[in-house]
Order: structure tokens, then sequence, then C-alpha cells
């Protein structure tokens, strides 16, 4: 090759290596912040953390700015990542009426297309986490929850299939290690009624949504889907032992478990974590709400101390605030909404949250 070709593939190779320097997206953000497991306990970067995360169930409505300040107020706050629902509804924040149309922000609809606008508001709330070095935990559902009657309410289990074999696909680059697939939330309480024709979803298609579906496509994604005390209730050492064979059985990687929720829910919480315990992360993925008891008996504190103590892998702080967001984001609502007395004590709650988890040990002893 003559001196000139040598000079222009010299130049070829470095204008290549600039647009992948500069370009968007995966390319960017590569390996930036990934979310693994070892033995019984998440890891960040490799490096073993006990995870808390915030319910933000309606990130798709949440407006640009209105992340940003979210991200930003949980993260001070000891917030680690958040939670959401691409199936979520457009409904006001005060009285929880949905919009008059269905297609609202999910991301999979009837049929089990991808919809490209709120599938883009999703990569959106995805990529700003990641910015702020926050995992995501996106939890999907068959029910397209809504209270409007006029919505469809449920999808097929093939359709549900279709649309999260897309929806692994779309997020199998490097730019989304970041995020774990919840395929069912609470699939055992409501498998009843959650999929067309009356079926109800079984372990067994969890399993198969998992090994035939979302690790055919994508074999790191960190999956499994969600358990209530239908399985099981976890204070006991039967129901545990209930919980613990419906994950190995939905062949679920970590056991995301929703605490019953009655007044001695967070003292149970080191109960609970101790009889799941198998070597498998715990996850307590949604526990109590303020608006679940008086506003005197929610004990966040005491929840959160004895799941970190007892080896928990992690815990959600579940607030209200996450679930109508159409108006403004979760950081304007326990900030500044002053008509819903629950924020007081949640406001409480996240102040305390950083010296809670600075001074309490962590019961899990990562591997060496």
């Amino acid at each position: 090759m003559t001196t000139q070709g040598w000079d222009r593939c010299a130049r070829i190779v470095y204008l290549v290596g600039l647009v992948c320097l500069l370009a968007p997206g995966v390319a960017r953000a590569q390996s930036s912040l990934v979310l693994g497991i070892e033995g019984n306990h998440f890891t960040v970067n490799g490096t073993a953390r006990f995870l808390v995360f915030a319910s933000y169930f309606d990130a798709l409505d949440v407006r640009d700015t209105d992340v940003e300040a979210d991200l930003t107020y949980l993260q001070q706050h000891g917030v680690d990542g958040i939670r959401i629902f691409p199936d979520w509804r457009t409904q006001d924040s005060r009285t929880g009426v949905p919009a008059a149309h269905c297609a609202g922000d999910t991301v999979i609809d009837p049929g089990g297309a991808l919809q490209e606008g709120p599938f883009n508001n999703m990569i959106y709330v995805l990529n700003k986490a990641r910015e702020h070095g926050m995992l995501v935990d996106i939890s999907l559902s068959s029910e397209l929850v809504s209270s409007n009657p006029s919505c469809p309410s449920t999808l097929s289990l093939q359709e549900l299939t279709t649309g999260v074999r897309r929806l692994t696909d779309r997020l199998k680059g490097d730019g989304y290690r970041h995020v774990m697939f919840d395929l069912q939330n609470e699939v055992d309480d409501h498998s009843d009624i959650l999929l067309e024709g009356g079926y109800g979803m079984t372990m067994t298609d969890i399993a198969t949504l998992i090994d035939a579906n979302v690790h055919a496509i994508d074999s790191d994604r960190i999956v499994f889907a969600s358990l209530t005390a239908s399985s099981g209730d976890a204070n006991t050492a039967q129901g545990a032992s209930d919980v613990r064979q419906a994950v190995t059985a939905q062949h679920g990687m970590v056991i995301a478990y929703h605490d019953p929720r009655n007044t001695s829910w967070a003292s149970a919480t080191a109960t609970v974590v101790d009889r799941l315990s198998d070597g498998r992360p715990i996850y307590l993925q949604e526990p109590a709400k303020v608006e679940d008891f008086n506003l005197g008996v929610w004990d966040g504190a005491t929840a959160v101390r004895n799941a970190k103590q007892h080896g928990a892998a992690a815990w959600t702080f579940h607030t209200t605030a996450g679930f109508y967001m159409n108006d403004h984001g979760i950081a304007w609502h326990l900030q500044n909404d002053s008509d819903n007395p629950r924020y007081q004590t949640e406001r409480d709650f996240l102040a305390a949250l950083p010296g809670t988890l600075a001074g309490t040990v962590w019961g899990a002893i990562p591997s060496s």
C-alpha cells in the first residue's frame, strides 16, 4: 500500500473512533454501571452492597426536569435504585382517576407490541438513572394497571411473552446492565385473574419466560417474578419453604418477596429474612406503605434495619408518592404536598435513612 493509502486508512480509523466516542447511548455507556449477583447479595460494579430501592411506579409519566430532581433527591437520602412499572396508567395524583385514553404509558400494549413513545420515555429514565449511578427494577405485569373499566385489563400469556422478548432484545446492550426484570408482579397473588381467558399464570410459565425468552436473548439479565404470602407467609418456617420452592420452580435468580402488611410487619422482617435465606439474594421488594396503617404504626426504620442486619440483599421504600406523578415528581410531592399528611412520616424516614444504614452492620458476608 502506498504512503497515501496508509494515510487515508489512518484518517478513517481516527474518524471511526471519534464517532464511537461521541455517539450517544450504548457506546458511551458501556459497562458504566453493572448490577450483579454473588451468592446471597447484589453487587454493583463487582462490589457487594446492601441496596435500597424506592417505588417509582409512575416513572414514565414524570417530566424530564423532575426525573433529575427525583433521582438527586432519592440518592441524597440513601436510595440506590428505583422500581418502575411500564404498565402503569396515567392517573390524576389527587383523585386517582385515569386519563380517558387506555394506552397511557404502557410500554407493552395488547398484542405484545412495544409502544415507541412510552418505551422512549422509559429509556430516558433508565439512562438518567445510570448517569446518577442508580439501579432500576422494571416490574412487568400482564394486567395493565388501571381502574378504567373501558381499558383492556389483561394480556394473554402469548402477548406478554412477545412483549418480554421484544423488551429484552431492546435492552440487551451494555448500557442497560444496571436493570433487572420482575417478569410478573405478584404472580401468585393475582394468577387467577391476570391472563385473558381466565388462565392463571404458573411458575412453569415464568420458567419458560426466563429460560426460553429472556435468557435465550440476554443470558446475563437478572430476572425473577415476585411473590407474596399467597405462596407462603415467610414469617413461618413452612411458608418460607413454600416461597423458596416457588422461586426454584420459576427459575428465578432472586427471592423477591412482598411482606404481609400487618401491624407487626417491621419487626417480623428479621424472621422473614432468616427463614427465606437459602443462598440466593432476598429482595424485600414491596413492604408496607404508610397508608396501609394509621400514620403512627408504620416503622420503616425498624424494617430496613432488620433487613440489613439479617442479610437481605435489598429493601424497598414503598412510597405512595411514586404512584401518581403525572403532575409532579416524587421529590416535589414529598417536599411540598402539605395536603397529604402521610408524606411527613415518609420525609422523616428519608431524612434519617442515611444514618440508619450507616449505623447498621450488614448481615451478608461477601465471598472472598
